[in-house]
């Protein structure tokens, strides 16, 4: 017989030895009882965390047993409890009423759920309320609620911690300004201006002189995919490439009013300032394939003629600019003929 069959009550334990003391009991047990008592001792020490209150239980489903009488105040929730019988498990306390003449338990299982046969419940030998388990381990803390800890002497910074209790402590601690001023570390609101040398960020970062320059002779090698021109840039080009016809157009010229074309307009750019007409002559000086590219980057109309008996080849009947900063392209045909294309 085990300790969970022995009594509070003294005059109580007077069971036939060797599982009692009885009154008048004979010189011969005194030794069997006392065997007895070391040997149920020791079976308690080995799994002393938990202990059978004597108590017979009643499986009434998968997480709910009763218990005569009313030990709701140790049976309490959250308390943990070992379980046995068909099978042995662990279980938390989750509810417990009394309704005479018997205390209702129900619990929430760690796994599975109660045993078929529940022969016996033993309570862990630490209580949820009023528990023996310290909640003040070092004297410099505090009791840790809601998932927060509070130290009365903060943490050092070789600890892992700032070693202050407020951020112009923690700056202090560890170095930092709250201006930037310092160089230990560069500060946002400089921009990455703080850098002790923004070349060499420059080369580790793998970015080419173009990037701090913006210029386009800073592009050593390489090339630019998908590079677009705005429209609006159009009449800003210094110098302009441009294959048409296998001509490869390298100049720009700015010119102004009206004027025939001529040798000096060959394979160039255009760039016009005003209105005018331009004559579209026998191309002296043009071979056939011969381009002129006009541009035109103010208001105005741009207008073209044939000089002479000179013919214009235009889609649509189209003999001039129209648009703000269009352009279009006289194509020299040979044999006094002319071909007109563009916006």
């Amino acid at each position: 017989m085990g300790i969970d069959a022995w009594s509070t009550v003294a005059a109580s334990n007077n069971a036939a030895a060797p599982d009692g003391w009885p009154e008048g009991q004979a010189a011969s047990t005194v030794n069997n009882c006392g065997r007895q008592m070391m040997a149920s001792l020791r079976a308690w020490y080995e799994d002393a965390q938990w202990i059978n209150l004597g108590l017979t239980p009643t499986r009434v489903d998968a997480d709910t047993f009763t218990l005569t009488g009313d030990v709701t105040s140790t049976f309490h929730v959250g308390r943990r409890l070992k379980v046995t019988g068909s099978a042995t498990g662990y279980a938390t306390i989750s509810a417990t009423n009394y309704s005479a003449p018997n205390t209702t338990v129900d619990v929430t299982m760690d796994t599975g759920s109660l045993p078929v046969t529940l022969s016996a419940v033993y309570i862990s030998i630490l209580s949820s309320t009023n528990s023996a388990v310290p909640t003040q381990a070092n004297p410099s803390w505090t009791t840790a609620t809601g998932g927060s800890l509070t130290l009365s002497t903060p943490l050092g910074v070789a600890s892992g911690g700032t070693g202050a209790s407020s951020v112009a402590g923690a700056r202090s601690s560890l170095s930092v300004s709250a201006t930037g001023s310092d160089t230990t570390y560069s500060f946002r609101a400089n921009n990455l201006s703080d850098l002790a040398n923004a070349a060499t960020a420059r080369t580790n970062l793998g970015l080419m002189p173009i990037a701090s320059t913006a210029s386009a002779s800073d592009l050593s090698s390489g090339t630019i995919g998908d590079a677009r021109v705005p429209l609006s840039a159009v009449a800003q080009w210094q110098t302009s490439l441009a294959i048409l016809d296998t001509q490869i157009l390298t100049s720009v010229s700015t010119a102004s009013g009206s004027f025939s074309l001529n040798s000096g307009h060959r394979n160039l750019v255009l760039r016009m300032t005003g209105s005018g007409t331009i004559t579209l002559g026998d191309g002296t000086g043009f071979s056939s394939g011969d381009s002129t590219v006009v541009v035109r980057d103010t208001s105005g109309a741009v207008q073209f003629a044939a000089g002479g008996s000179q013919s214009i080849k235009s889609p649509g009947s189209r003999l001039s600019i129209t648009e703000q900063n269009g352009s279009a392209t006289a194509t020299y045909l040979g044999s006094n003929s002319w071909l007109l294309s563009g916006v």
